[in-house]
């Protein structure tokens, strides 16, 4: 099967943080469909934000996207270990060579000092999304890019879903 990319990628919408997604992944996977090979279509209907980090064999940008994530959880470890006065060691998941982002600490502390964990949860999403658009540097029309895209786009919808949950208690408890 032929792989088309370039066309794939340059039909997608742009994604913006903090915007309304404007696909359903359904849809996403249904766009890439005949466009590229079954086992890539296969890899990015299988991503999901949870377990990108148990994942064994990655492909390079998912790879740098689990070492970012295993570097942030760690850090929040620390931190969390920090406050409750325990060594850390036993929690840590084993150290990525490359996951030295010097923002890690920064977003994690940010989120950890967060009084709400709503907003702490969006200093993470965002610390990935800015860290998933480095990981795409280079990348233009390619699997790489197309699996950022993925990515993104599983972030957007995680946001629209608390998004909506928030509303409904809201208008239930207003029109009370």
């Amino acid at each position: 099967m032929a792989s088309f990319y370039t066309y794939l990628i340059a039909s997608l919408p742009v994604l913006q943080w903090g915007a309304k997604p404007p696909l359903s992944y359904q849809r996403f996977l249904e766009q890439c469909t005949g466009l590229i090979p079954d086992g890539d279509l296969a890899l990015v209907a299988g991503l999901d934000l949870v377990t990108i980090t148990e994942r064994e064999q990655l492909q390079p940008t998912l790879d740098a996207l689990r070492r970012f994530e295993t570097a942030l959880r760690n850090e929040l470890v620390r931190l969390r270990a920090g406050r409750k006065k325990v060594e850390p060691q036993q929690y840590l998941r084993a150290e990525l060579s490359g996951a030295n982002d010097p923002s890690v600490h920064s977003s994690a502390l940010a989120a950890f000092r967060s009084p709400s964990l709503l907003e702490a949860e969006k200093i993470l999403d965002k610390q990935r999304w800015d860290f998933a658009d480095e990981a795409a540097a280079g990348h233009y029309f390619d699997f790489d890019q197309l699996i950022v895209f993925a990515y993104k786009l599983l972030l957007m919808l995680k946001w629209d879903v608390v998004g909506h949950a928030q509303a409904e208690p809201a208008l239930e408890s207003a029109l009370a």
